[in-house]
C-alpha cells in the first residue's frame, strides 16, 4: 500500500492486518518501486497523488517491468480516474 497521508495509510493497513492480511505500507512511490519488483503481492493499493512518483507512474513502471499485480488506485478526483486505464479505482472522500 502506498499512501503519502499517514492517517489515510494507517486505517486501511490496520483493517487489513486485523483480518490477518500481511501489509507493507509506505509513504511514496519511489520507496515502494523496489518492493513491487522484489515481492509478489496479491494486490497493490496506492494513491493517485503522491510525492516523487504518482500512482500512474508507479503503475506504468509495474506494467513495463512485467508486474501484473491487480491494482487499486485511490483518488479524491473524479477527472483523474478516467486516465488510470489498467487498474480499478476508488474515489475517496476526505473531510
Amino acid at each position: 500500500m502506498i499512501e503519502n497521508d499517514a492517517p489515510l495509510r494507517a486505517v486501511p493497513a490496520r483493517g487489513l492486518k486485523e483480518n490477518k492480511h500481511p501489509v507493507d505500507a509506505v509513504a511514496d512511490g519511489t520507496t515502494e518501486k523496489a518492493g513491487l519488483r522484489a515481492y509478489e503481492y496479491d494486490v497493490a493499493i496506492f494513491d493517485w497523488r503522491m510525492p516523487k512518483a504518482n500512482g500512474v507512474e508507479v503503475l506504468r513502471i509495474m506494467r513495463h517491468g512485467g508486474i501484473r499485480t491487480p491494482t487499486l488506485m485511490l483518488t479524491a478526483s473524479e477527472t483523474q480516474r478516467t486516465a488510470s486505464g489498467d487498474c480499478a479505482w476508488a474515489q475517496t472522500t476526505i473531510s
